[in-house]
């Protein structure tokens, strides 16, 4: 995300709300957040990015049905936007409804046009949650290639799939790549842990 200049204040609040919501570890963090989108849209009511920030720190809150009202109120404003299929489907994800949160997420691809690397990740953690673990690999390999090694976690859920799938050779790689990106990330000890042992395991 890039924060431009402005002097316009609703720009300003809800630049301010995106590095709130970004930077937020706990749910005064988060709440704080979402009254800066609030304080946003009272001044631009029609903002799909402020309604669609909005409607990710609610999720985080645990508010889905707040977060699904603020994604329609994105789409009235945006038609045609994948970012907000993509966060619906984590919401219908997080709720059980497995075939809604399939559909928000192919939604979000196909309005896309193929480049959509959330919603691979949400079809990703569909499929490992189903013990498909060979499919969720497929989704996230995608999700990286996309993103070009910007998300370290996305490592992580690769190396999970892998190592659940039985693959520890490629398990490894997709570990060691997450500790590459993210040395001193929150699960760096943990996943050198499992490389340590996966590496113990594998034939001379």
């Amino acid at each position: 995300m890039t924060l431009v200049r402005t002097t316009d204040q609703a720009e300003l609040l809800f630049q301010r709300a995106e590095t709130a919501r970004e930077t937020a570890r706990d749910d005064a963090a988060r709440q704080n957040a979402a009254d800066l989108y609030r304080q946003s849209l009272k001044l631009r009511p029609s903002d799909p990015a402020a309604h669609l920030g909005l409607a990710r720190v609610l999720l985080d809150l645990n508010d889905t049905n707040g977060a699904l009202e603020e994604i329609e109120a994105a789409r009235r404003a945006r038609p045609i936007y994948p970012e907000a299929s993509a966060v619906e489907g984590r919401v219908y994800r997080e709720t059980g409804q497995t075939d809604e949160a399939i559909g928000a997420f192919n939604r979000a691809i196909r309005e896309s046009r193929g480049f959509q690397p959330e919603a691979h990740v949400g079809i990703g953690r569909i499929y490992e949650e189903k013990g498909q673990y060979e499919l969720a690999a497929r989704e996230f390999q995608i999700a990286i290639n996309q993103l070009f090694d910007t998300e370290p976690v996305i490592y992580q859920l690769l190396g999970v799939a892998y190592e659940k799938s039985g693959n520890n050779r490629e398990a490894i790689t997709a570990y060691e790549n997450y500790l590459r990106l993210a040395p001193n990330g929150s699960q760096a000890t943990a996943v050198k842990s499992i490389v340590e042992q996966l590496k113990s395991q594998q034939p001379d």
